[in-house]
């Protein structure tokens, strides 16, 4: 999963380059470049912080215990948190470059 997302991240971003560097140099490259690295990390906080809550609901503060791990729950929420971050991904990233192409054009007029 984690090398399909990286992929699609890469593909993305190689796209990204080619569409704003003609148009506004490497800086806007360079930036999105940061944001494709960093996303992943963010689907995978955002799954962890779930999981944390739901452990934390179900934990007996007075025995310091806690429930044993679900793994299909665990990875029901990696996966949704992955899927959903690559499709928020891929949206954000496809309205970023008509939005910088659409101002580009905006300017050259």
């Amino acid at each position: 999963m984690f090398l399909l997302i990286l992929d699609i991240s890469i593909a993305i971003f190689t796209g990204f380059i080619f569409g704003t560097i003609p148009l506004f140099g490497m800086a806007l490259a360079i930036f999105w470049g940061v944001v494709s690295m960093f996303w992943i990390t963010i689907a995978y906080v955002i799954a962890e912080i779930i999981l944390m809550r739901q452990i934390a609901k179900k934990s007996d503060e007075i025995t310091f215990t806690f429930p044993p791990r679900d793994l299909p729950y665990e990875k029901f929420v990696f996966d949704k948190a992955f899927t959903w971050g690559s499709i928020t991904y891929f949206v954000f990233s496809s309205l970023t470059l008509v939005l910088v192409i659409c101002v580009k054009i905006l300017i050259q007029q």
